[in-house]
């Protein structure tokens, strides 16, 4: 899985880790780098600040997200494989973007959390064309509802 795509959605990406630790995580740090760097990425993105620092502390190995909204989430990579980065990265991007659809649609804030099958045809079309599937951001929409 390449990272050139999420790039495009980041405005800072800040990594932390200790390069004598041969473990907990160091290899999907190393990787993240390293995907980072690619031409494709920067092309992506060329303003996203990519900021490495390594340590000599014994601290866990950190990959600090900062998005174009201003959120920022912060994982700790022990135990992650490089894919599982990806994933976080894949399923915040697409959260924001139904959020964002939602509020393109008119739809309160009371309102988005609504059924898949309550949203009337035209809507449903809108959010296909998007690229968007039921599955599996869907899913956990609704059990946050719940």
């Amino acid at each position: 899985m390449s990272g050139s795509h999420f790039i495009s959605h980041l405005t800072k990406i800040r990594i932390q880790w200790n390069p004598f630790d041969n473990g907990r995580g160091v290899t999907c740090v190393r990787q993240f780098l390293q995907s980072c760097g690619t031409r494709k990425a920067q092309a992506a993105n060329p303003k996203c600040q990519v900021l490495p620092k390594t340590r000599t502390d014994n601290q866990p190995p950190v990959i600090e997200l900062t998005f174009n909204n201003g959120k920022v989430d912060v994982l700790d990579c022990t135990g992650l494989k490089v894919d599982d980065v990806f994933e976080h990265m894949k399923v915040r991007i697409q959260e924001e973007e139904v959020k964002e659809l939602f509020e393109d649609l008119g739809l309160s804030k009371k309102d988005r959390y609504i059924d898949w099958i309550k949203i009337e045809e035209n809507e449903r079309k809108a959010f296909e064309a998007r690229g968007f599937k039921k599955a599996p951001i869907w899913t956990k929409i609704l059990e946050e509802k719940k």
